[in-house]
């Protein structure tokens, strides 16, 4: 019998290949076979990821709208006003001006003239109208709100001001020097530069200023979230941020505010006469209104108010004639006045254009003092148009 013998493995003979672990691969975005998996334990799908996006973006859309509901603005006087330093938080503004609106036909808008800087609530134009007319007027003022930064905010945040009768006042200081009206080179010193036009059109003013600053400035503003969450810098922080307020304080918690009580600003310390202030007269340098932005916007703004169903009625001034000396009393007078008169007449746009008030009665080039507001509340009630409009 032949004896068998082992097979011996040599160094020749392969060894027998080891079994590779099959890949574990995720599904793909929306179903089928996908790529391998990584670290992470688990991998949202694409249908997954649909939903969180949907579900993150109803968030963000409900925290202003609930926070608004939970706490609204309190009218604590029909005569109430934007408080002056909330006027940059324009999502105050917004929620103060449909607060304000509510069950009221008429609206004052402007700038710090028709909010009446030197003066208290009770005697602002709204509130002499108020008085005259039988009838409330909203005070829609925002201080320093030029024509061309009126437009941003009643395009994006004035949107309860439709149907409505409207009285808009010119305030022929933005055409006073190039800087006012916005050709200048230099955005510093400039108001409410976020409501400037940031895509649309190029304004001198904003030459410096990047793309994406523009950009992240125009998309927030159809975002009510961002608005938000500038408030509560403003009434919780301090106006930082999360992280450089938590930097200045380490060791506090945010005490978040409720709306103010409208109007929290006191009577303000009653100004002097511009004659007693040592101003001297100014030869202004007006700007040509087919040259302006300010009169350029203004009149898109009076059209924007008019699509939304408003009546609209302008107030030219009453500017501070007796402050002007040289060549700018007679460009003022027989150019830019008549100029502003005879766009107005031609779009069918009732109007005053009052004489200058009496020199006591300003303590700059265009706000009054005193009985100023009453004196052009008068003026404005002798008017068949206005009188048609705003007196039932």
């Amino acid at each position: 019998m032949n004896d068998i013998k082992p097979e011996v493995q040599t160094a020749t003979t392969p060894a027998p290949a080891e079994a590779k672990p099959k890949k574990r691969l995720s599904s793909g975005p929306f179903g089928g076979e996908g790529i391998p998996f990584g670290s992470n334990e688990m991998r949202l799908t694409g249908w997954q990821w649909l939903a969180t996006l949907v579900i993150a973006a109803a968030v963000l859309w409900a925290i202003p709208h609930v926070w608004s509901a939970l706490h609204p603005v309190k009218l604590s006087a029909p005569l109430g006003r934007v408080p002056f330093d909330l006027g940059n938080d324009y999502w105050m503004v917004e929620q103060s001006f449909n607060a304000m609106l509510k069950g009221i036909d008429n609206a004052v808008v402007g700038d710090s003239v028709m909010w009446g800087a030197y003066v208290a609530p009770e005697n602002t134009l709204a509130s002499q109208l108020t008085q005259r007319a039988g009838a409330k007027f909203a005070n829609l003022g925002i201080s320093g709100c030029h024509p061309v930064a009126n437009y941003g905010l009643v395009k994006y945040y004035g949107k309860s001001i439709a149907n409505k009768n409207v009285l808009i006042q010119f305030n022929p200081l933005w055409l006073s020097t190039p800087r006012e009206d916005l050709t200048t080179t230099s955005l510093a010193g400039i108001n409410h530069p976020k409501l400037l036009p940031q895509l649309s059109e190029s304004i001198p003013a904003y030459g410096d200023t990047g793309f994406d600053e523009r950009f992240g400035i125009a998309l927030k503003h159809h975002f009510s979230i961002y608005g938000w969450v500038m408030h509560m810098q403003t009434v919780a922080f301090g106006g930082d941020d999360i992280p450089a307020w938590t930097v200045k304080n380490p060791y506090s918690v945010p005490a978040v505010q409720e709306f103010p009580d409208l109007p929290t600003d006191k009577a303000p310390s009653l100004a002097k006469p511009w004659t007693t202030r040592k101003i001297k007269q100014v030869d202004f340098q007006f700007v040509p209104l087919d040259k302006s932005y300010q009169w350029r916007y203004f009149c898109k703004l009076v059209e924007l108010l008019q699509q939304r169903g408003n009546k609209v009625f302008v107030l030219v001034g009453p500017y501070n004639e007796h402050m002007m000396k040289g060549k700018a009393v007679d460009r003022y007078k027989n150019e830019i006045k008549p100029g502003m008169e005879k766009w107005l007449k031609e779009h069918n746009v009732p109007y005053l254009a009052p004489a200058a008030l009496p020199t006591e009665i300003y303590t700059d080039s265009s706000h009054p003092i005193l009985n100023g507001y009453g004196l052009i509340a008068d003026q404005l009630m002798a008017n068949a148009d206005f009188k048609k409009m705003f007196v039932k």
